[in-house]
């Protein structure tokens, strides 16, 4: 690649770190000083074949073939990113390389450009940042002069009236189509767009054109700036990183949130789009998302099945067209596009693709693979780790007994069990396929389970997972047997999942004497494990395993917080949250914290639940910035308005929708330009109202001989006093028992005249 010492270093830590970006661009700044052309290319389609989405750098080395390549170079680098780099720079960059081409060929080169201007904006014209490539558009078209070779080129004809006329008929569609794009040059296309219809012969036809659709352009302006700052968060200038690999997590996650956000924004149509529209925005919006994050699989199944829904996408192919090429990008395998691909097949009928689908999933997941466990978590294909190659081994047999047989499903256990790395989970569930096809015939169930002992006797889980099914069976004899085969054969420090559950089964289908020996063998058990627990903890917990039942607490709802504090611990071992986190818990109307209700006093116990083992993860610290940190100082008016909240238990009635109320106050203008303008319209509204009331308190004012004007004058003596003028303060002028509540008819509504009177009056010294 180069000589220096300085680009070898970069190139090491390069490949050290794919991710590092700062090493990439010093490198080719490097390269670029040492003017070695080769070395640059050859480090560009490096970085490219790691990140084939990163646009910007797609843009700098199409730009540097044009100085060094020649534009036939850069032709042949744009056909390789254009189509999967919905990037406004890099395809405006790409139009300059086809006119600086093409005009040099005269009239005859115009058509081609002109085609490449509206395959761009087809693709990206919904863009907030599409607003100079539509700058770019118009100009091209109004640029030749009539009568010349490049107007007829552009709008051939029988003469030049016909050109003209066909020429105002693209730039009116071309501005139509502009001005709805909320976006940084909204401003600057409605004024040429305006220009351009009062320039025309027909004034009164071009200002009712203009009359027709500055509402629509006001509508899309309005949602302009906040377009523009959901816009300007995303990460178009990082290489996409996979999660957890990033050199900046924090940046990282802050972009993947602000895309999302983004997504969101676009799909609740604020614009009231229609749907064809609606769809080629939202649409745009899932490709941009997908380039800048390629190895986040969430994204992608999200734009899978908004095209599925059939709400605007391009229905099940284009789903599964998205699927396909997202488990082929850059980056980690996701088993969940493997999976939801393999299902969009299946939706179509079309088996055989959907079981090639499921056999990438498995590949390398055999005899081959052998020794693949906990202590080597990659394995060929997919390159799964052990969890992930048994789930994948979990959906092949379930697709195997629901699109072919039963019998293609044992076929695929068996290849399966050849794996030494296969989890319980695929015990569990070919044993449940069978319990489900067997007709209460538990023969095969049975053998499969014990089958699976052999490997996971010492797993709680899967322990938990066979008991359930004899308990369902009625088959307690067995159930006491198999929980006395496994209890010996697991880690002291993992029983307690099953001594719960045995203590269970004895007080649901024991004697009082079983119970009892249970009892005194679990404590006995759980005292080996370290420190016992207070006296009072344990007979809340065993409390709890005994006496609840089906969900059902044997404690009054309003003594749970007593019995949690007397606990002292979450079931399994866990600590519990600190008193002040459980009251606020309970007080919040908040669910209670796992491991509490169920697994300490609760009735549901982690014998009730097949295959799961109940022991709760241990609580997550709190960050170490905000454990530190003191009470924040809020803003005077939030201060005011929390202070003037009713307590929780206060409220009775239908819950208030958030986004909604979050969206007429962001539809608000808290500027200062805004809050007077809101407050004198809301006194005039006022004003009017108060009018109002007390013509109503001297009679009908439309009934014959009280409403002034035709139909006669109100007679003298019932005439209203004239009421007392006041100076009108905006916020403080009417009365007072008008304030916040006779403003409901003012723009934006009482509820934002309410906050814009208190932010006033909160600001005046």
């Amino acid at each position: 690649m180069g000589g220096s010492d300085r680009a070898t270093s970069l190139r090491a830590r390069v490949q050290a770190d794919p991710y590092d970006q700062d090493a990439w661009d010093d490198l080719l700044d490097e390269l670029k000083t040492q003017k070695d052309v080769t070395a640059v290319r050859e480090a560009y389609e490096a970085l490219l074949a790691e990140f084939p989405t990163a646009a910007l750098y797609w843009k700098d080395f199409a730009e540097f073939e044009v100085g060094h390549g020649g534009n036939n170079a850069a032709k042949v680098v744009y056909s390789r990113c254009l189509l999967q780099c919905p990037n406004t720079d890099l395809w405006r960059s790409y139009l300059q390389l086809v006119r600086r081409v093409n005009e040099k060929r005269g009239a005859a080169g115009l058509g081609e450009v002109r085609q490449a201007f509206e395959y761009t904006l087809d693709r990206l014209g919904q863009d907030v940042g599409s607003g100079a490539i539509w700058q770019d558009y118009v100009a091209f078209l109004q640029a030749p002069r009539l009568g010349s070779p490049e107007l007829a080129a552009l709008f051939g004809g029988a003469d030049a009236s016909q050109e003209d006329s066909a020429r105002m008929v693209a730039l009116r569609r071309a501005f139509q189509k502009a001005i709805l794009v909320p976006g940084p040059a909204s401003d600057a296309l409605w004024a040429a767009y305006e220009a351009f219809e009062l320039a025309g012969a027909n004034k009164a036809l071009g200002r009712r054109a203009v009359d027709e659709w500055r509402p629509r352009w006001q509508a899309a302006r309005a949602l302009s700036t906040q377009r523009a700052t959901l816009a300007g968060r995303l990460a178009h200038h990082a290489l996409p990183a996979p999660p957890g690999r990033s050199r900046r997590p924090r940046v990282a996650a802050a972009a993947l949130a602000a895309a999302r956000e983004w997504l969101a924004w676009e799909a609740s149509n604020p614009q009231a789009l229609d749907p064809a529209t609606l769809a080629a925005r939202v649409g745009l919006a899932h490709d941009q998302a997908l380039a800048l994050h390629p190895a986040h699989p969430d994204l992608a199944l999200a734009y899978a099945a908004w095209h599925a829904r059939g709400s605007g996408g391009g229905g099940e192919a284009a789903a599964l067209a998205v699927l396909d090429a997202a488990r082929r990008a850059a980056g980690p395998p996701s088993l969940a596009l493997h999976l939801a691909a393999a299902e969009a097949h299946e939706r179509r009928g079309a088996l055989n693709d959907a079981r090639a689908v499921h056999e990438e999933t498995v590949a390398g997941l055999g005899p081959d693979a052998a020794g693949a466990g906990e202590s080597d978590n990659d394995t060929k294909g997919l390159g799964l780790d052990q969890a992930q190659g048994t789930l994948a081994w979990v959906q092949y047999l379930r697709f195997c007994a629901r699109a072919e047989s039963l019998t293609a499903a044992r076929k695929a256990f068996l290849r399966a069990r050849r794996w030494e790395g296969l989890g319980w989970q695929a015990f569990a569930a070919s044993a449940d396929l069978e319990w489900a096809a067997a007709g209460g015939v538990d023969t095969v169930p049975r053998k499969i389970l014990e089958l699976g002992l052999e490997r996971h006797l010492a797993e709680p889980g899967y322990v938990l997972h066979y008991l359930a099914f004899l308990r369902g069976l009625g088959d307690v004899a067995n159930a006491r047997a198999l929980l006395e085969r496994a209890l010996p054969a697991m880690p002291a420090e993992r029983g307690r999942p099953l001594w719960d559950a045995y203590l269970v089964l004895e007080a649901e289908a024991g004697t009082l004497g079983t119970l009892r020996g249970v009892e005194e063998r679990r404590r006995v058990a759980l005292a080996a494990l370290g420190p016992p627990r207070p006296a009072s903890a344990e007979a809340v917990a065993e409390a709890g395993l005994k006496y609840g039942a089906l969900g059902l607490l044997p404690v009054h709802p309003d003594a749970a917080a007593s019995w949690r504090a007397a606990l002292g611990e979450r079931d399994g071992g866990d600590a519990a949250p600190a008193p002040s986190d459980a009251d606020s818990s309970d007080e919040d109307g908040g669910v209670p914290p796992r491991g509490t209700r169920h697994g300490a006093f609760g009735g549901e116990s982690a014998a009730r639940t097949r295959g799961h083992d109940r022991a709760s993860p241990a609580p997550r610290p709190a960050s170490p910035s905000r454990a530190t940190e003191g009470p924040r100082s809020l803003p005077r008016e939030l201060q005011a308005f929390i202070r003037d909240l009713p307590p929780a238990h206060a409220l009775d009635g239908p819950t208030p929708d958030v986004d909604q109320v979050l969206s007429v106050i962001m539809a608000n203008d808290y500027s200062p330009a805004g809050i007077d303008a809101h407050e004198f319209a809301a006194a005039r509204e006022r004003r009017r109202q108060r009018a109002q009331r007390e013509a109503e308190a001297y009679g009908n004012p439309a009934a014959p001989g009280f409403a002034a004007g035709p139909g006669g004058a109100v007679p003298a003596g019932m005439q209203p006093p004239a009421p007392k003028r006041k100076p009108d303060y905006g916020s403080d002028s009417g009365e007072e028992e008008g304030y916040g509540h006779t403003a409901g008819g003012a723009a934006g509504g009482a509820a934002g005249a309410d906050v814009y009177r208190m932010r006033r009056k909160m600001a005046r010294p």
